[in-house]
């Protein structure tokens, strides 16, 4: 055979095998029911590795989509911590790579607000984990346009992010990767411009600048500046807001003048 049919052979070969992995650990994960966490969350953290093998190019299985209403299942108070930090996970990597199980998911008026309701009670139980997962998948639902933002805003998403922060504050392994994560979210929801006015009214813009002054993550620190510059031009108030906060302007002069973060001080 010449190199490239077989590499297109290969290729193949290991979409099969993917492809009966796949169905092998959906069928673990029907088979372990909530009578078995353990091995709901084995093989829930399975088939997010899986997706990630998966031929972009290519459809996502049906028997990998078909776990949708046991993912939303799985979001409801009283279901093991690990099997909703797997199940939050598989959701929001189903979302990113498969147009239908996003519009499904937009469609579904319940499932955003799940998610702010996880995200809520996960701060309260000091499990920075599935913080970080829900505003991914809420980042995940904001990606896909104006629909998905309208849905995290009228679910106070945003609220329940920033609400998250203090939690894990005197921590610094947890809240560095926690606050990149809101991060990630508000910027990704500020890119709609629809969006903008609802993010300063619900004070994103007052949580924004606290997370500038207290971050020393150099990846949330741009993040941070890249949305206040989508927040800030249409809002006086806003910039008043940014302005009155000297411990913001401290960090934003220090990221100006000094320092080897040259991402951030261009933004």
């Amino acid at each position: 055979h010449s190199p490239s049919i077989m590499t297109m052979d290969s290729t193949l070969i290991a979409q099969v095998a993917v492809d009966r992995a796949i169905s092998l650990e959906v069928e673990k994960l029907a088979s372990a029911g909530p009578d078995d966490p353990t091995a709901a969350a084995t093989a829930l953290a399975s088939l997010v590795v899986l997706l990630g093998q998966l031929d972009p190019d290519a459809a996502v299985p049906a028997q990998l989509t078909s776990t949708l209403p046991l993912l939303q299942l799985n979001l409801t108070p009283g279901v093991d911590q690990h099997v909703q930090r797997n199940s939050v996970a598989l959701l929001t990597g189903l979302m990113s790579v498969d147009q239908a199980t996003w519009q499904a998911c937009i469609t579904d008026s319940t499932l955003v607000p799940s998610l702010v309701a996880l995200l809520s009670g996960a701060a309260a139980q000091d499990d920075s984990v599935l913080c970080i997962n829900v505003c991914a998948a809420l980042t995940s639902v904001a990606q896909g346009g104006p629909e998905g933002v309208a849905r995290v805003i009228e679910a106070e998403g945003l609220l329940a992010a920033c609400a998250a922060l203090p939690a894990f504050e005197s921590d610094v392994a947890r809240s560095d990767p926690l606050q990149e994560a809101v991060a990630d979210l508000l910027c990704q929801v500020a890119t709609e411009e629809s969006g903008r006015p609802l993010m300063i009214q619900q004070g994103c813009v007052t949580a924004l600048a606290s997370l500038l002054a207290s971050t020393a993550s150099p990846e949330t620190r741009v993040r941070v500046l890249m949305c206040l510059g989508m927040l800030l031009p249409s809002s006086p108030a806003a910039q008043l807001s940014v302005a009155s906060n000297s411990a913001a302007i401290k960090a934003l002069q220090v990221t100006i003048m000094g320092g080897d973060d040259s991402d951030a001080q261009q933004v």
